[in-house]
């Protein structure tokens, strides 16, 4: 291990951050290089396949436009599964036009009313696609809502990456306008880190893999509210995390009577909090899952802080002239079960590129990216943790390379 961590220290100046790539918006690049970029990375009718899963129930005033919002998209490749919870309105009406129009539609009924966890649950497993698309029954998409988060992934897919999300916006239920992305450049990866224990975006934001939802199980159907929250919390804390696509491409319709947090304030209030204070809490071994890129064993704190001190950690151990001193350093300050968190927030090179410049009175250089400085390759950070290193899949680049 102390050669590994004198090897990064000697290498320090000889490293360079990656390009900094970030996909532009047709209002910035113009729709000829967006297509053009589309060709590129492999978008298309054989691109792969994605599942739209729109539970309904009571939402005739609302329903038609959700779905005229899907069969827009400007990506084709999709199927959308309709999940009739038992409303008894006239959304089951609008929803077999759909199916009678476009065979990428299809309807699953239930038996009797589950709720939308049950819903959502039921559209997973019967989900063909690669990656999935939850969209309640009174929301909407743009229409280029799935390719921006599909070329997010491409850009930026490695096996800790979950899926791509994207901002929404709120507007009045009577909104129809089915429109372009408009872009957000103010977004940052998310992951257990950076999250905090906060709910992180809506449920339709993210466009998320098939197979990493059904690894967790889906959504709790024991929750009747924040089920959604929940389920992103236990992803980030296994070491995934999610891209942004640097597009507000979603719409929550505000209903007048209110969303389902409005309506049962108290209990969503009540679910909400517990599932924040668990994330600074001990994470309970019964709820691990296996096969995942790491656990966030301790609480939010632990690992947060690690990676606020390791930036001055890094730069002075750079410093030493003692390389035995350096490795010294790291190892009393930075313990081994935070090195995952500090390897995907902190360019150690960059740092120690800065601490070995103050050594010979050299002022500092620009801040890299905040995006590509996610995905840094600084193996020896990594590799100091036994877990992390055991947890990693060998079709992970950052640990073949």
């Amino acid at each position: 291990m102390r050669r590994k961590i004198l090897r990064w220290v000697r290498g320090a100046l000889g490293r360079t951050p990656a390009a900094h790539k970030i996909v532009e918006s047709p209002k910035s690049a113009g729709g000829a290089a967006v297509e053009q970029l589309s060709t590129t990375l492999g978008l298309g009718t054989e691109g792969p396949l994605v599942t739209i899963v729109v539970p309904f129930f009571r939402d005739e005033k609302y329903i038609r436009w959700t779905l005229e919002s899907v069969a827009a998209q400007s990506y084709a490749n999709w199927e959308c599964i309709l999940i009739d919870d038992c409303g008894g309105d006239g959304s089951q009406s609008i929803a077999r036009e759909f199916v009678t129009k476009d065979e990428r539609f299809r309807i699953i009924g239930h038996e009797m009313n589950a709720g939308l966890a049950s819903a959502r649950n039921t559209g997973l497993h019967a989900a063909r696609g690669e990656y999935l698309q939850f969209l309640d029954a009174d929301d909407m998409l743009h229409t280029d809502a799935i390719e921006k988060r599909l070329l997010a992934l491409m850009e930026f897919g490695q096996p800790h990456v979950a899926g791509a999300y994207c901002h929404v916006i709120t507007k009045s239920a009577s909104y129809s306008q089915i429109k372009a992305s408009d872009p957000k450049k103010d977004m940052r990866v998310v992951d257990f880190i950076t999250a905090a224990g906060d709910c992180p975006f809506a449920c339709h934001c993210p466009l998320i893999s098939v197979d990493v939802v059904r690894q967790f199980g889906g959504f709790n159907e024991e929750l009747k509210q924040a089920e959604d929250y929940d389920l992103w919390m236990r992803i980030l804390r296994h070491g995934y995390c999610f891209v942004p696509s640097m597009s507000t491409s979603g719409i929550y319709r505000m209903k007048p009577s209110g969303s389902m947090a409005v309506q049962g304030s108290q209990a969503h209030l009540d679910a909400a909090i517990q599932i924040f204070e668990s994330a600074h809490r001990d994470l309970d071994r019964s709820r691990e899952v296996a096969g995942t890129p790491f656990v966030y064993r301790k609480p939010w704190a632990y690992y947060a802080n690690a990676v606020r001190k390791s930036s001055r950690v890094l730069q002075f151990a750079a410093m030493t002239d003692d390389q035995r001193r350096a490795g010294d350093i790291i190892e009393a300050y930075l313990p081994e079960d935070t090195m995952y968190a500090i390897s995907r927030h902190v360019r150690a090179a960059n740092l120690a590129t800065d601490g070995i410049k103050r050594t010979v009175g050299i002022r500092g250089s620009e801040a890299p990216g905040h995006i590509v400085d996610y995905f840094t390759n600084d193996l020896w950070v990594i590799d100091r943790s036994g877990q992390t290193t055991r947890n990693l899949t060998n079709s992970d680049p950052l640990a073949s390379s």
